[in-house]
């Protein structure tokens, strides 16, 4: 189980609960526990509720029933970041 954190509006922030449904070196899907509207939730992380780590970071949202949201994978993102810094 994963739990998407996303900051409200008043400046604080709510768990949202789901299951990684499938997962790759380029993406990562996941389901969530509840539908609701995925808009806003861009940039957000997500976290193994298991192991407390950062799995990912939310960058894209289907808004059907059952919500799903599209995470680009932390390993990617640091490998694209250090990749950033290496000059030819």
């Amino acid at each position: 189980m994963v739990l998407a954190q996303n900051v409200t509006s008043t400046g604080g922030s709510r768990n949202l609960p789901g299951v990684v449904m499938s997962a790759s070196p380029e993406a990562i899907w996941i389901q969530m526990d509840e539908s609701f509207d995925s808009r806003g939730l861009s940039d957000c992380p997500v976290i193994s509720q298991y192991t407390g780590r950062l799995i990912g970071m939310v960058v894209a949202g289907v808004n059907k029933s059952p919500t799903a949201l599209g995470l680009h994978p932390v390993s990617s993102l640091v490998e694209k970041a250090r990749a950033a810094f290496i000059k030819p």
